[in-house]
């Protein structure tokens, strides 16, 4: 599993020659899987690593998540993809804007607002409610 949005069209990161590498890698194991589309790789220009600020920052704040969450720990798959969509959550949860979604609301516009498609759709990750 690649995405649980969809299969990404473009992936954009940094320059090293590891990421260089598996592209290399990537390439060779999709030529035996030709029904899906092809993946462009956009890389930043060498020696600007400030070009990779916004996201490389978000990157951060992931890893940070799950460091604090695992803490060198070797978990399951399923147990990983939880914790990745719990911390894909609480970053996407970040606000983006200092205007309100609506105007007798006082909670700022955030990125789940856009990729959830709505706005206080999502209970918090780890809220379960009881059914009864």
């Amino acid at each position: 599993m690649i995405s649980h949005r969809g299969y990404p069209t473009e992936i954009y990161s940094d320059n090293g020659s590891n990421l260089h590498g598996a592209e290399r890698k990537l390439k060779k194991a999709r030529k035996e899987e030709t029904s899906k589309p092809s993946i462009v790789r956009k890389y930043i220009p060498p020696g600007a690593p400030f070009m990779a600020g916004v996201w490389d920052r978000l990157v951060t704040f992931l890893k940070t998540a799950l460091y604090n969450v695992l803490h060198k720990q070797h978990s399951h798959e399923e147990t990983l993809h939880r914790l990745l969509c719990e911390a894909e959550y609480t970053v996407n949860g970040r606000s983006s804007t200092h205007m309100f979604a609506q105007i007798e609301d006082n909670e700022a516009l955030t990125p789940n607002n856009f990729l959830l498609g709505g706005y206080g759709l999502v209970q918090t990750p780890g809220s379960f409610i009881d059914a009864e």
